[in-house]
């Protein structure tokens, strides 16, 4: 499949580290120099900078790049880790804010932060079998309205934004196709593997929100305040550091060698962008130099399902990877799953 065009929409407000030593009470330059952050990006929903408007704004920006519009898409596919409200879906009301009457096919895929890769690998499916000629992938998610500030580690990592792709099957191109058009990238999805370690469940999680601790549930002011609590993220990072210490290596090389591949065939890898330090380990564990690992954590932060899609828009656009290079993006999502898809540009 062809990437035609791709573009991310960050909320206004740039929240610096000294700001969220503030937020989090601790000393100035703590945050930066504990948790590897410079700034991030959070959104104000009650000002209009909700997660579908956010993903719109992408979408739009995306579509112009391409020289399209809304019209020119089969598929529209919301790969986000939250939702705008428990119903409907994320990508009808993305769709509403495009300005469309016509009537095309919108569903969500979500596998927390992995939900980007596990779109891609549907998207490919669709354009691979001729069903669609145009899919546009969206990822948007704010990370923000769910952090209890009084513990850092878990909530000075993540920040908001949206990133917007559109692809096209390959087969729509004519073999007489204009320079700009044989300057757009084939994304050939060469590999995707995906594994679920539920042991791992509750490592990260959201307890509250879901049909299994609703509010209809709660009595009293205590619970209801055990009940915001439960709405924020809570992570154990020593057990999932362990076990991502322990397991992840191991995955991504039965992945490379399911192709005869090692990590000295990949040209650039692209990781989930979890965290400053979890970064760095995981480049230490596969072995990859700075030039050959993507990493812009300490100025977007983890945006959820966000991150890979804005970690690769962002390489694109600094020139990172070209024709004749092997791409791996690859995270860790909460569940607990690895994914990984290995792509070849052509």
């Amino acid at each position: 499949m062809k990437l035609i065009a791709s573009a991310i929409e960050l909320p206004r407000r740039c929240v610096t580290s000294a700001e969220l030593d503030t937020l989090s009470g601790l000393p100035q330059g703590q945050t930066e120099n504990s948790f590897l952050i410079k700034q991030r990006y959070y959104a104000d929903p009650q000002g209009g900078e909700t997660a579908d408007y956010l993903a719109a704004s992408a979408l739009k920006q995306a579509l112009a790049e391409g020289e399209m519009s809304i019209e020119d898409v089969d598929c529209l596919i919301a790969a986000c880790a939250t939702s705008v409200q428990a119903i409907p879906y994320n990508a009808a009301s993305i769709y509403r804010h495009m300005g469309s009457d016509r009537r095309i096919h919108t569903f969500d895929v979500g596998m927390t932060c992995l939900s980007f890769l596990q779109a891609l690998d549907v998207a490919n499916l669709y354009l691979s079998s001729g069903r669609y000629r145009r899919v546009a992938i969206v990822s948007a998610d704010l990370a923000s309205v769910g952090l209890n500030h009084a513990h850092p580690e878990a909530s000075a990592i993540f920040g908001d934004g949206a990133v917007a792709y559109i692809f096209e099957a390959v087969s729509v191109f004519s073999l007489s196709r204009s320079r700009e058009d044989t300057e757009k990238l084939v994304f050939g999805v060469k590999s995707i593997c995906f594994e679920t370690v539920h042991q791992a469940y509750d490592f990260c999680e959201i307890r509250a929100g879901g049909s299994s601790r609703h509010i209809s549930q709660v009595q009293g002011a205590d619970a209801l305040e055990q009940f915001r609590l439960e709405n924020s993220f809570k992570m154990d990072g020593k057990r999932l550091y362990r076990h991502v210490l322990k397991d992840f290596k191991p995955y991504v090389d039965r992945h490379l060698a399911q192709m005869g591949m090692t990590m000295d065939d990949i040209s650039l890898v692209i990781p989930h962008q979890a965290s400053g330090h979890g970064l760095m380990h995981v480049q230490r564990l596969l072995g990859v130099e700075d030039e050959r690992f993507f990493n812009v954590f300490s100025q977007y932060g983890n945006q959820v399902a966000a991150s890979i899609p804005c970690a690769l828009h962002l390489a694109r656009v600094a020139g990172r990877y070209k024709v004749g290079d092997t791409l791996l993006l690859l995270g860790t999502s909460a569940g607990m799953s690895y994914g990984s898809v290995v792509v070849e540009i052509r």
